[in-house]
């Protein structure tokens, strides 16, 4: 292989390094201003039970290129053991009312935009979608005749008559060897399209809970690429013109020869 030859190859050989998937990931429980509950917080981080509500953690996995699958991990409790036959978020009984796990809430400047956890107001679990904003706790809660709301200012699922963004797929599995003390007793994960240009303009607010109560509340503000190190997917548009380059400057050396 000559010189030349070599370092056209070398062009193209960056591609997958442009293409590496990120991964951003917050981790709980959060007090509702974002406060990490460190060791010595306050009692109330966790609002009852932590084996019913707390939630550890959740990552949000962009594709490798522009239009892929993103992926979605939440590490929680919950106080109805996951998955609960064909449903892989079942609701949760509270005090004699059927409730379910909050949304994966998404807040990018304007916009509101939620993975779906358990089915709501039309929305099925799973997909992404997009609407004016948010539900409160007490909004969902209240009208069923639910008051002793611990947390009801905070947000627990997306508006209803909000539109799809891309369709998905949740599945849930317990995690083995854990009690849920100091890891979560539950992983689910979502695997879900979403437009081309999605969360690609700046830092983002998330928010998600174990239940929609927010008892065990997670939120956090970041941003793709996590930390701007590492570079966004792509880049054909990169790559051809370094190898036109080089083949310009290859023709040019023969020519004067």
């Amino acid at each position: 292989m000559n010189k030349f030859s070599a370092r056209i190859l070398s062009a193209f050989l960056l591609l997958p390094v442009f293409a590496m998937a990120s991964t951003l990931t917050f981790n709980g429980p959060t007090l509702p201003n974002g406060t990490p509950c460190l060791p010595g917080a306050p009692a109330d981080c966790v609002i009852g039970n932590p084996l019913a509500f707390d939630i550890f953690s959740a990552s949000l996995t962009q594709p490798t290129t522009p239009g892929g699958t993103w992926h979605l991990e939440i590490q929680t409790n919950y106080g109805t053991p996951l998955p609960g036959n064909s449903i892989a978020v079942p609701t949760y009984s509270y005090e004699g009312k059927q409730f379910g796990m909050a949304d994966f809430m998404i807040q990018a400047g304007g916009e509101f935009y939620a993975v779906v956890i358990s089915a709501h107001d039309g929305y099925a679990a799973g997909n992404l979608y997009k609407a004016s904003g948010f539900q409160t706790s007490q909004q969902v809660m209240g009208p069923q005749g639910i008051f002793s709301i611990p947390r009801p200012t905070l947000p627990a699922l997306l508006n209803a008559g909000g539109s799809l963004q891309g369709a998905g797929t949740i599945t849930a599995s317990q995690n083995a060897n854990t009690t849920g003390v100091t890891s979560a007793l539950y992983k689910i994960s979502v695997d879900f399209a979403a437009p081309v240009n999605f969360l690609s303009s700046g830092n983002f607010t998330i928010f998600a809970a174990s239940y929609v109560c927010d008892n065990g509340f997670l939120t956090g503000t970041g941003g793709f690429p996590p930390g701007g190190s590492v570079p966004e997917p792509a880049t054909w548009t990169l790559v051809l013109p370094m190898a036109g380059w080089l083949a310009m400057r290859q023709f040019g050396k023969k020519r004067k020869s």
